[in-house]
């Protein structure tokens, strides 16, 4: 199920519940992801980021909002330029070499099943008895560039797909330097990586680590997904949640998680840069 009130995107499956708003300079700020809510119409203030304290060696967003700091965030996509000094989701190179971006929602629609795009690549698809897709659409604020965040929730399977695709609108060309397929943030909160490592002949073996501050990255850049490193990696805690994501794309793929000095995760998957 999806649904929307006021300016808070509810998307809920049988077991797990997945929310984030938009914020008042027009951001997507992620809130929860976890077990199912039992109020899905909470309070953005009570999930959202308290935001009263100025942090000196961070950059405020702009000067009508002098205590948000993107950088201490959990969002949906993420670029370069704004504040944010955690490894982005969407890297565009365009005139002169620049790369500050700026993504502000635009608009968005609700649509039963969920289309398939014949792109030539490997994607889910489902019909409105199994799964129901919300479209976002963002606009650049000073460039010619589009930016549509799809999500599809299979409510049954307890599974969420992404998909991020670019446009652009006007007659110069851009550089492409990095696009995620999905970037999910979330509270530190005692989360371990789970990756699946191996070799030729041995594939798959499981190793769990603690994340702690700094960069993990888990990827693969022979043209195949691999035997050294699967692109499907967990959170996991102790009690027993844990969070998966897969790139359904055999080829080259990184999954990046970083911890930051505000005690957030940010994980990010899709193509590998270096592609």
């Amino acid at each position: 199920m999806i649904s929307k009130k006021d300016r808070l995107f509810n998307l809920s499956t049988k077991h797990t519940s997945y929310l984030f708003a938009i914020t008042e300079t027009g951001h997507l700020e992620h809130l929860y992801y976890g077990r199912l809510l039992s109020n899905p119409t909470l309070s953005i203030d009570a999930l959202a980021e308290k935001r009263s304290l100025n942090i000196g060696t961070s950059t405020a967003y702009d000067s009508d909002n002098p205590t948000l700091y993107l950088t201490n965030l959990c969002m949906e996509y993420s670029t370069m330029g704004k504040g944010d000094y955690r490894e982005c989701s969407v890297n565009i190179e365009y005139s002169r070499g620049m790369q500050t971006l700026d993504f502000i929602v635009k608009s968005f629609r609700i649509l039963p099943g969920k289309p398939r795009t014949f792109s030539g690549l490997p994607e889910s698809y489902g019909d409105k008895s199994t799964c129901t897709t919300l479209e976002i659409t963002l606009k650049e604020t000073s460039l010619p560039l589009r930016m549509a965040l799809t999500y599809t929730v299979f409510e049954d399977s307890d599974v969420i797909t992404r998909r991020a695709t670019i446009y652009n609108d006007g007659t110069n060309s851009v550089r492409i330097k990095g696009l995620a397929s999905a970037q999910l943030d979330l509270d530190a909160d005692d989360w371990n990586l789970v990756t699946f490592d191996g070799a030729w002949a041995r594939e798959r073996y499981m190793n769990e680590r603690p994340l702690l501050p700094g960069i993990y990255i888990n990827d693969s850049k022979t043209g195949v997904s691999s035997a050294d490193h699967n692109p499907c990696i967990f959170l996991k805690k102790d009690d027993g949640e844990c969070i998966g994501m897969n790139l359904v794309y055999s080829g080259n793929h990184r999954e990046l998680v970083e911890v930051s000095p505000y005690g957030k995760i940010r994980v990010m998957t899709g193509i590998n840069p270096a592609t």
